[in-house]
Parts: C-alpha cells; sequence; structure tokens
C-alpha cells in the first residue's frame, strides 16, 4: 500500500518521462559532440599529414628529376590538402565541438542527480528544475547547428548507444527493485 504521506511527494508519469527524456538526450547529445569532435579532428590531422607529404613529394620529384607531372600532380594535392583544412577550419570546429561536449557532459550529472530524486520530488520541484536545464542544454546548443556539420551516421550511433546504456540501466534498475521486495 502507498504510504499517504510520500504519496504527495510523488510526481505524475509525464513528469518523470520528461525528466527520463531529457536524462537520455542529453547523453545523446553528450556522445554525439564527442564523435564529432574526434571526428574533426582526425579529419584535419588527415589533411595536414596529406599536405605534408604530398609537398615533400613533390620537392622529391624535382629533386630527383622524376617526371614533371608527378611534382605538379604532387604540388597540387598538397595545395587542394592545405587549402581544404583551412576553408573548411576542422581545427577550429573540433574544439568548439569539445567545447560543446564538456559543457554537456557537466550537464549530464546534474540530469542524473535530477532523475536520481525523481520520486522524492513534487512536480513544483521537477519541472522547474527541468525546464533550467533544458534551458541551459539550449543555450549550448544554441549556435551549434550553423557552426558545426551534422553528421548523421554519428547522430544514430550516438543515439543507439544512448537508448541502450539507459535501457540497460532502467532494466538493471527495476530488477534491483524487485529482488530487493
Amino acid at each position: 500500500m502507498a504510504d499517504p504521506v510520500n504519496q504527495n511527494t510523488q510526481p505524475t508519469d509525464d513528469t518523470v518521462r520528461l525528466v527520463w527524456e531529457g536524462m537520455v538526450e542529453s547523453d545523446r547529445l553528450s556522445r554525439y559532440y564527442g564523435y564529432l569532435a574526434h571526428r574533426l579532428k582526425r579529419l584535419g590531422e588527415l589533411l595536414q599529414v596529406a599536405a605534408v607529404v604530398f609537398g615533400v613529394l613533390a620537392l622529391c620529384s624535382i629533386f630527383y628529376r622524376l617526371p614533371g607531372w608527378i611534382a605538379f600532380s604532387a604540388a597540387n594535392f598538397a595545395a587542394f590538402s592545405y587549402a581544404l583544412s583551412s576553408i573548411r577550419g576542422y581545427s577550429a570546429k573540433a574544439d568548439r565541438s569539445v567545447e560543446i561536449f564538456r559543457q554537456l557532459h557537466r550537464m549530464q550529472l546534474e540530469w542524473e542527480l535530477l532523475w536520481n530524486n525523481v520520486w522524492s520530488k513534487h512536480d513544483d520541484g521537477l519541472l522547474p528544475a527541468w525546464k533550467k536545464l533544458c534551458e541551459r542544454q539550449g543555450s549550448i546548443l544554441e549556435r551549434a547547428p550553423v557552426e558545426l556539420p551534422l553528421s548523421r551516421s554519428l547522430a544514430r550511433r550516438s543515439e543507439n548507444e544512448a537508448n541502450e546504456y539507459w535501457s540497460a540501466f532502467a532494466r538493471d534498475s527495476e530488477d534491483g527493485a524487485e529482488s530487493s521486495s
């Protein structure tokens, strides 16, 4: 039987769902921007290495008097790699993505804390905290769609991992609650 004192502090199912979905979404976004930072950093490094390798190849082909088309092609590839790296700004985008990842990762702890306290509060205590976290998360992500590329594959990966993790967490929590009964 439900304790009448605790019944007054129980949140509605809708509020519990909002907090749960906010926590899972926060995890998904954190994962996404972490993966995006890694991808952008690797891409920038790859282009820089390509520019150096093709530049050295162009110099060596001149030094060893290889056919002119080799030096010309290598120099063009070096210039293209350097220009693409500079124009696309992969390093700066990776830094921005890392910044977003760190902010979202710190917020993830706040979402988890809210979730851990979800059954001890009423809607009046949960909804303002939920709204505040949503607004802060929105302000962190406000410029991201303009500043950073979208990767559907990373978005799917992040969503699948977050859903798998939190589904397993929920199952484990339910199993733990049943075994303690």
